[in-house]
């Protein structure tokens, strides 16, 4: 398998454990200050943390798959269990769980982990940054489709009529401003079913649905179809964050701005923008 950037939530974890070490390595000083003079339930602490550190070490190799790495993680963990048994009435216990410690705070600092730590950090930086560029694309959407309805010497324009219209002259613009753009991938099954999605920024992570008003499409049923949308993709490893575009040439909808706001939030990760235009 391949590695994966790592999420915020994963961020976490790896705090969590350098934490764990560092406060094994502080109660392991502070024995070497006392000449090996051991308190138990020191000891039992340390124990406690060095173990938890390796556990979640382990579950951390999952999250980004490194299975290589989790294999060693779990070999010098097996190894520190077994030496801690064998030396559990050892007058300086203190080496032992530093050796450990460092051993696992080297994997840690590895450079294909700490590569995923900054890919990821770039990402959710430029993130805000990339969907912002969308948003002003669909922005300028409507001005472009009235400018290329009318051409010269009485050449046919282009007519927007429905949403393989609106999916055409958006990817141009598209095309314009980001480099990697994939039409019509396969989302994940949900409620049983796939679909297609419209457009995916692979560089951004973020996915782009489009949809236009049409009669008998009422606000609620558009609203309902997105909520749809955002269930599906919330377990899409490539989006980061949907951007919706519903285009309204003719203002059927009835109160567009109720359904931007409503829809238009961060949830469980993913970054969700709803975007109505033109505006009334």
């Amino acid at each position: 398998m391949s590695k994966q950037p790592a999420t915020s939530g994963q961020h976490c974890l790896l705090d969590q454990i350098r934490k764990e070490l560092a406060e094994a390595d502080k109660l392991c000083g502070n024995w070497g200050l006392r000449d090996g003079q051991i308190d138990d339930e020191e000891q039992e602490v340390a124990g406690a943390l060095v173990q938890s550190a390796f556990e979640k070490s382990l579950v951390l190799m999952e999250m980004i798959r490194l299975p290589q790495t989790r294999d060693r993680i779990r070999e010098i963990y097996d190894q520190a269990r077994k030496n801690l048994t064998e030396t559990k009435y050892s007058i300086n216990l203190c080496e032992p769980y530093l050796v450990w410690s460092y051993n696992l705070s080297q994997i840690l600092e590895a450079p294909e982990i700490v590569d995923s730590w900054k890919h990821n950090s770039a990402l959710e930086q430029d993130l805000p940054s990339a969907v912002s560029r969308v948003e002003h694309l669909c922005d300028a959407f409507h001005r472009t489709a009235l400018k290329l309805k009318t051409r010269h010497a009485n050449r046919p324009g282009l007519e927007i009529s429905d949403e393989y219209d609106v999916q055409y002259l958006l990817a141009a613009l598209l095309q314009a401003n980001f480099s990697d753009i994939r039409p019509e991938g396969w989302t994940p099954s949900y409620a049983g079913k796939c679909a297609r999605m419209d457009f995916l920024l692979k560089d951004e992570s973020i996915v782009i649905e489009t949809k236009m008003a049409r009669d008998g499409l009422t606000d609620g049923r558009l609203g309902d179809e997105l909520i749809v949308d955002i269930a599906r993709y919330k377990n899409h490893p490539d989006c980061k964050a949907l951007f919706c575009f519903v285009y309204d040439p003719m203002h059927l909808l009835k109160n567009p701005t109720a359904l931007e706001t409503d829809l238009s939030r961060k949830t469980d990760g993913l970054i969700v923008q709803v975007q109505v235009r033109p505006r009334q």
